[in-house]
């Protein structure tokens, strides 16, 4: 796909996600206790989707296992005993513009279009990496200091994809686009024994399907060796220049080498329920807000926990009770859906070589051929 120096250079662990955080946590661990808060990268992802999960495993474990999720060995080892095996950040976007971006020119998104591209065309593709894989995939690299609960893949994030599920929609090709909730998930379900080793960890990345308009911006930039400054005019849609009947639909799915199936469970926001809701927004925007909004209100209860990242807040039933009023329909999504019809209590089945796709972005059909091949 690329040399090694271009792997090595502007794919390397220097200004990955991954890199960020292992900073972030560095300057939490220089300050003292009872240092004013600092809440890092709680939005809809970061942010939410840690709540989300939390509350999708403490489901399921009532459901399921026996006495709390502490005695459980927290939220690592309730992951461990259910046996799940993969989690994914799965999203899709299905937002339309009133006016049709003008191709090659205009690069138009619901979100911020400056960082999608630096996310996805400049950054390498960070996977938490799980216990269970036995191979590393494709330009697949472990990094060589942190917490060590990623790899990268050293393409441009968008450029990486794989199969996932969301209840709305089934079975779609996501983007692994590079998010910091990638590490900082995995290592909250990381167990260690009592020598320090790492026993378990599921993988964990983003599986993102955003709006067509993007998808077909990011094959217009692939098609030019992924150059990202192609777009003269970056747009982000205002609430009023949007179709209603589109939403963006964001969860955690939870995949288990067991046959009792997978579990999404996360927020579906329909464009007119977030004007409604707040005229000025659409249906990412408020996703976003509403992770941003909670967290303020945590940290007006908490001003003396130092920095802080999403993981480190214990209250999740209260932290989604207020984000809740923004964030539409929260519902449970429940499928006996496996990546390739693979049988779940196999441990190939879950191998994220399994999951991933390569194929072109076809602006006409606005869908994703994923027969040429597996890597």
């Amino acid at each position: 796909y690329m040399g090694e120096d271009e792997m090595e250079g502007e794919f390397a662990e220097e200004g990955s996600n991954y890199m960020c955080r292992e900073a972030y946590l560095e300057y939490a661990r220089s300050r003292p206790t009872g240092s004013p808060t600092a809440l890092t990268c709680c939005g809809a992802n970061p942010g939410v989707v840690t709540f989300l999960l939390k509350r999708a495993l403490a489901h399921l474990w009532q459901r399921e296992g026996t006495g709390s999720v502490e005695d459980a060995g927290g939220f690592a080892g309730v992951a461990q005993k259910l046996g799940v095996r993969c989690v994914h950040v799965a999203e899709r976007d299905t937002q339309v513009p009133l006016k049709p971006r003008i191709p090659h020119h205009e690069f138009t998104n619901t979100w911020s279009v400056d960082g999608f591209i630096l996310e996805g065309s400049k950054q390498a593709a960070d996977v938490g990496w799980g216990t269970h894989e036995t191979a590393l995939p494709s330009n697949g690299f472990p990094y060589s200091s942190g917490c060590g609960a990623s790899i990268r893949i050293a393409e441009p994030s968008a450029s990486v994809r794989c199969l996932t599920w969301v209840p709305t929609f089934g079975e779609q090709v996501g983007c692994c686009v590079t998010h910091y909730e990638t590490t900082s998930i995995a290592n909250l379900l990381t167990v260690k024994d009592a020598t320090g080793k790492v026993v378990y960890r599921p993988t964990v990345h983003y599986a993102y399907h955003p709006c067509e308009e993007s998808l077909e911006a990011f094959a217009e930039i692939a098609a030019k060796n992924w150059d990202p400054n192609i777009h003269p005019v970056h747009r982000v849609w205002a609430p009023d220049e949007i179709q209603d009947g589109g939403c963006d639909e964001l969860g955690m799915l939870i995949m288990r080498n067991k046959d009792h199936g997978s579990l999404w469970y996360g927020s579906t926001v329909y464009n007119e329920e977030a004007k409604a809701v707040a005229p000025n927004t659409q249906a990412t925007s408020i996703q976003v807000a509403a992770g941003v909004l909670a967290g303020c209100l945590w940290m007006t209860e908490n001003p003396k926990r130092g920095p802080v990242e999403p993981e480190d807040i214990e209250d999740y039933e209260k932290f989604l009770d207020n984000a809740a009023p923004f964030l539409g329909k929260l519902h449970y999504g429940e499928s006996s859906w496996t990546p390739r019809g693979g049988d779940p209590t196999k441990d190939s089945t879950w191998q994220f070589n399994n999951f991933r796709v390569v194929g072109t972005y076809d602006p006409t059909s606005k869908r994703i051929d994923i027969a040429p091949f597996l890597r």
